[in-house]
This record gives structure tokens, sequence and C-alpha cells, in this order.
């Protein structure tokens, strides 16, 4: 038994033109295969159909360039010719389409498949949404691990003037500090700290 994840996607890897990509589990160092049991296959619609040259001749066309021409241009009255012409090269598209008009003419089926690509659309929306929050949340840690740090050296410095018995009004100007944060750290250093 195999287990394959198969996917559509519109647009996943824009650094590429191609439209099929087959990922299966190996070692990056020794490109030794896991299984064979389990791959992934990505299908990006919108660079398939893209794929397909203007004018191009519908024999010419492999059997994914012609779903992801159906899939991506059949709302589409722009491309409403090369649909009939796919429709008409095969009786699995003219069945298609009497299934999408059946879901369009279906008012129940049609606010199910709207429901369902604005539930997909919130959920990239969400993910998005987190992955700008945790940028944010990583860049205010840096900035208060930052202040910590400058926080600790300050102490450091305050405790290292005070054990060369410095004048504390000095070690105010010098260390930028209150004498509060002095006090604090005479404090930790008769605790041994």
């Amino acid at each position: 038994m195999q287990n394959t994840l198969e996917s559509l996607h519109l647009s996943v890897f824009k650094e590429t033109e191609v439209y099929e990509t087959h990922f299966e589990l190996m070692d990056k160092r020794t490109g030794i295969l896991l299984t064979e049991k389990m791959k992934a296959h990505m299908i990006e619609l919108n660079k398939a159909a893209e794929s397909v040259k203007e004018k191009q001749e519908m024999e010419s066309l492999n059997l994914l360039q012609k779903w992801a021409l159906f899939l991506t241009g059949y709302a589409d009255e722009r491309k409403r010719e090369v649909i009939s012409k796919i429709e008409e090269s095969d009786e699995v598209f003219r069945l298609a389409t009497k299934v999408l008009e059946m879901v369009n003419d279906d008012k129940l089926a049609r606010d199910r498949a709207i429901a369902r690509e604005r539930y997909l659309k919130d959920q990239a929306q969400l993910a998005w949404e987190v992955e700008q929050n945790m940028k944010k949340q990583y860049e205010l840690g840096l900035q208060e691990g930052a202040e910590k740090g400058r926080s600790e050296a300050q102490m450091l410095m305050i405790k290292e003037m005070l054990k060369l018995h410095m004048e504390e009004s000095m070690i105010v100007q010098i260390a930028h500090c209150t004498l509060k944060q002095i006090e604090q750290v005479k404090e930790r250093m008769k605790e041994g700290k």
C-alpha cells in the first residue's frame, strides 16, 4: 500500500516554472530514500494553465494541462472558447461541465462551494496573520533581550565600580544609573550574587 498525498494549489513555488512536483522522504546528505510508500505530489494549476502557449493545438496538450485550463478558466468568459474545445476533446470534460452547471444551478451546492472557498481564504489569511505575529514577537523578543543585556551589563559595571570603592555620585555619572540601582547592586553583593 502506498500513501500518496496529492494536492492542487494555485501557486506555491514561485522560483520555478515547473507546475508538477513530486516529493519523497529522503535523507539530505546521503540521498537514501526512507520509503517508497509515502510521496507528495503538488500540482500548481495556474502554472500548468500558463504553460499552454497561445493558439496551441488541443492534441498537443497533456491531460494535466487540459484539467488546469478547465479548472482555472471555467468561470472566465475570455477562456470560454478554449474550454469549449477541451469539452469537445473528451467526454470526461463534458461530464465535468454538467456537474459544474448542476452545482451552479443548485443554490445549496453553490453556497457550500462558496463557503468552502471562503473558509480556505480565511485559513490562508489566518496563517499569514500568525506568521506576521510570530515575526513581530520575534523582533520584540530581540529588543527585550537587548534591553535585558544592557541592564545586566549596567549592573555588572556598577558592581565593578563599587568593588573599586568609587563614590556613588561618580558611578551615577559614568553608568548613567540611579542611586536606587546602586543600592540594588549593593544588596545583591551582600547576598553573594
